[in-house]
């Protein structure tokens, strides 16, 4: 995580803005924290009850999502 973060830093537009731009970054790794059990439930609720195959379907369909969101990203400074 820490490489993460580190390489994070190295992408921000600019030093002017790092603070809002870091308050971000920390969202990034909250946000996943909150959403996560609220979308779990209904997804192993599928079915009857605990339906892991939605749950890791889910999982997979969000990391590609995830990995496809930094290809945006160029370079690093």
């Amino acid at each position: 995580m820490s490489v993460d973060i580190a390489l994070m830093t190295e992408v921000l537009p600019s030093f002017d803005e790092a603070g809002k731009d870091l308050g971000i970054v920390s969202l990034s790794y909250q946000l996943p924290q909150l959403l996560v059990p609220i979308v779990a439930v209904p997804l192993l609720a599928l079915g009857g009850g605990e339906n892991y195959h939605a749950l890791y379907l889910a999982a997979i369909v969000f990391a590609v999502l995830g990995g496809l969101a930094v290809l945006p990203i160029r370079s690093v400074r």
